[in-house]
């Protein structure tokens, strides 16, 4: 009985650090993702701040069309 137990509580003890393990695993990963998102979405803003221009290209006079 006592060995029984004792199988079960280190294969627990295993399972416990495997886990851990492939959670730190996908906790790396995400923020390697959430990094490539952040890197993509800021080249984005400056791709349609490029495309679009502050004034979208106008000569403004002062007066807004809006």
């Amino acid at each position: 009985m006592v060995q029984t137990v004792q199988t079960l509580l280190d294969a627990n003890i295993a399972l416990g650090n495997k886990q851990k393990e492939q959670k730190e695993e996908s906790d790396r990963k995400i923020a390697s993702l959430q990094k490539q998102v952040d890197k993509l979405t800021g080249e984005l803003q400056a791709s349609r701040r490029k495309m679009h221009g502050k004034n979208n290209g106008r000569i403004s006079s002062g007066d807004s069309l809006t």
